[in-house]
């Protein structure tokens, strides 16, 4: 039975993909004339900017990232959070569950923008790329919250959208909730659980789960 609960930030709580693919298209055009589609960018979803940027063939020079987080602060009119997030943050707030936070977001990102959604009143321990050598879809990330949570694997339960949460979650031992809502690629990776809407999240809680 699940005690913990784990939640992705982008594609899973905040829908922020418009927001992340016109920065970087913004910002390639400016710099190096290039054109990219959202689809030929859409593999940046749940990897730290750095890999984002070594997969477009592209070394950081200590300017591109910080004005690529600058470009997406700027764009933040594009983001929201998911229909039905709210409730079910609300509710699991008020049943008293523990809830972190693993993102692929540097820690300054996580300051600026959680204010911004109210997230920070839900999240009091969260893990970012800033805290760990190796990231997602890398175990450590999650092996660094099971410390700070003090928690087993088995107690708990990881919600993300991508084949990154999935591999990060499972191959710490810890069981993987697809957010469907938010998922763009479904194929190579196999969830415990598959979401189509946030709510059922908490059905999913009153079955497997064990309140606080």
């Amino acid at each position: 039975m699940y005690r913990y609960l784990i939640f992705d930030v982008d594609g899973t709580l905040i829908d922020t993909a418009r927001a992340f693919i016109v920065s970087l298209q913004q910002l390639l055009r400016e710099r190096f004339g290039w054109e990219k589609s959202e689809e030929e960018l859409r593999f940046v979803f749940g990897i730290p900017s750095v890999d984002a940027l070594a997969r477009l063939g592209l070394r950081d020079d200590g300017t591109f990232i910080p004005a690529w987080e600058q470009r997406v602060g700027e764009n933040r009119r594009l983001m929201k959070l998911y229909d039905g997030i709210q409730p079910v943050l609300d509710a699991l707030k008020a049943q008293g569950w523990p809830m972190g936070v693993i993102t692929s977001r540097t820690r300054p990102e996580v300051e600026r923008d959680f204010p911004f959604f109210g997230l920070e009143r839900y999240f009091p321990t969260v893990v970012t790329s800033s805290d760990t050598a190796l990231h997602k879809p890398d175990p450590a990330p999650m092996r660094r919250m099971l410390e700070l949570l003090q928690a087993r694997p088995e107690e708990c339960l990881y919600l993300g959208d991508t084949q990154y949460d999935c591999l990060c979650a499972q191959r710490a031992g810890v069981k993987f909730a697809l957010a469907g809502w938010g998922a763009m690629d479904r194929s190579g990776y196999h969830p415990d659980y598959v979401l189509r809407q946030p709510a059922e999240y908490l059905t999913l809680l009153e079955r497997e789960g064990k309140r606080p």
